[in-house]
């Protein structure tokens, strides 16, 4: 207790109950329900030893006379305390964090932890050892100590973080970026170090001044190919357009995005399949059916799709116009045509017992 604890009276009625003293009922009258720091109220009573002031008080307090902050105080203190920190400050690409660890966070793990972690779990095995410690500037000219401090900050922040921790997607994520740091180990033996930096030389990383941009644009690349890996291609879509945005001359980026592109003209053209396969009076309307068909087959006109199309056709025992399709195929691939073959012969038998029923 001391000059800044502040002091209150909710219920003067109540407090009033709960003095002894002359000196008690004094102080009682100097507070209000607001908020009063210690160092004015002494001041307000001038004939009080500082001393014996500060023990009414306390003693007030124990008696719930009189509210104190200090309990709230000791709580902020406590939580600063113990809040994590994280070990550098990144800049870092779109990340997709799992709803489970943003709904389950501890109080004491932060965002920006949450986010660090799960960069590392998705991006550290993409990015050189120094990137990962964030130490990309200047790197080959880190002396040991320094790398030694950063994985020790590190080791720190994965241990806090783990006490925390109750979920398992959070421990599954912080097991990945642990991972991705102990690698980082090698930097501390010299004779390790040296063969990696080297390596790194080769590949012509850090020639110039190291600029983040490039660091960001190359994640955005990554992110989209494991997007595509699971067969997000929207999200892929996404994360190549951020690598273009921050670096336009890119072939390889222009090439991914093309790659993109076909493939959620794919996805649209399975839909609309679907579509044709779930629409029963699609057939009864040839103008409506050819369209649809025109519009499948501009979004992905491979002979696997005409395959497909026309398989749902003749489903729908529209046999004639599964032929047709059949017949547009062009292919040198002798798997593919022996397939189409197969195929009209199964549609020319279906068509013959479906002519003969009648």
């Amino acid at each position: 207790m001391d000059a800044t604890t502040k002091f209150r009276v909710m219920n003067l009625t109540d407090a009033y109950t709960k003095i002894s003293t002359a000196e008690e009922a004094f102080i009682l009258s100097r507070l209000t329900e607001n908020w009063i720091d210690a160092g004015t109220l002494l001041s307000s009573c001038a004939s009080f030893n500082e001393q014996d002031f500060y023990n009414m008080m306390k003693t007030l307090v124990r008696r719930k006379a009189v509210e104190s902050d200090e309990e709230e105080r000791k709580t902020v203190q406590t939580q600063q305390a113990q809040a994590i920190v994280i070990p550098i400050e990144r800049r870092y690409p779109r990340l997709d964090i799992p709803a489970e660890i943003l709904e389950t966070r501890p109080k004491a793990v932060s965002e920006e932890c949450i986010k660090e972690i799960v960069f590392l779990a998705d991006y550290g095995e993409d990015i050189d050892l120094y990137r990962r410690l964030g130490l990309q500037d200047q790197p080959f000219n880190y002396a040991t100590g320094s790398i030694r401090k950063r994985t020790i900050k590190y080791n720190t922040f994965f241990t806090q973080v783990r006490k925390e921790a109750t979920s398992f997607e959070l421990l599954k994520y912080l097991d990945a970026a642990e991972k991705a740091i102990s690698a980082t180990k090698r930097l501390l033996d010299k004779d390790q170090r040296e063969i990696y930096d080297q390596k790194l030389k080769a590949k012509g990383a850090y020639a110039a001044k190291s600029d983040e941009k490039v660091a960001i644009d190359e994640l955005h690349y990554q992110a989209a190919l494991k997007f595509i890996e699971a067969k997000k291609h929207i999200s892929a879509m996404n994360e190549i357009k951020l690598a273009l945005h921050l670096n336009p001359k890119s072939e390889k980026y222009r090439e991914l995005e093309k790659k993109i592109i076909a493939l959620q003209n794919r996805d649209a053209a399975q839909l609309l399949l679907i579509k044709l396969k779930k629409n029963e009076t699609l057939m009864w309307d040839e103008r409506v059916m050819k369209q649809t068909l025109s519009e499948l087959f501009e979004l992905d006109n491979s002979p696997s799709m005409h395959l497909d199309a026309a398989r749902v056709l003749a489903n729908k025992n529209a046999f004639q116009s599964a032929i047709e399709i059949l017949n547009t195929i062009e292919t040198t691939d002798t798997k593919t045509q022996e397939e189409i073959n197969a195929l009209v012969s199964d549609i020319k038998k279906r068509y013959k017992a479906y002519k003969n029923k009648f």
